[in-house]
């Protein structure tokens, strides 16, 4: 019962996880498209873990970009690359960061400029871990019921 409990927890994290991601992908479709240009190249912890290990490029870093952009007239600046960015190994990310052009295409929400990204995503994932919640919560729930 435990362990159905558990999974339920995690299933109804995917399934809100999923539902923001989606929705953020979604909104990412009416972005705008301007020029940028780097002002900054730099990694970022995204976890409190920063052990890597010794096959595949996981890990607890991000690349960070910082850019230079403008909309209808007023300066702006950004340093998200993604909306939800994967973590890699520092060296990786290092790699990745270094990878951006000086001059960058900014993806950036019209009714809120200052919302802006270097990549856009598309609601897929967020479908997947939505659709893999809800089938983890069903099994978690006869899991509790069958153990009631």
């Amino acid at each position: 019962m435990i362990a159905a409990v558990f999974v339920l927890v995690l299933a109804i994290g995917a399934i809100v996880a999923g539902t923001g991601y989606a929705r953020k992908a979604n909104a990412m479709r009416g972005f705008q498209m301007t020029t940028g240009r780097v002002v900054a190249r730099d990694v970022v912890a995204i976890t409190g873990d920063r052990t890597e290990g010794r096959w595949g490029d996981g890990g607890g870093w991000a690349p960070r970009v910082a850019y230079a952009y403008s909309v209808d007239g007023e300066d702006l600046t950004g340093d998200r690359v993604a909306y939800a960015p994967s973590g890699l190994k520092r060296s990786v990310a290092e790699r990745r960061a270094a990878a951006y052009p000086d001059e960058v295409l900014v993806w950036y929400d019209p009714a809120n400029p200052r919302d802006a990204y270097l990549e856009r995503h598309t609601p897929r994932l967020g479908r997947v871990l939505v659709a893999a919640g809800v089938i983890a919560a069903a099994g978690a729930l006869v899991g509790i019921v069958a153990a009631l």
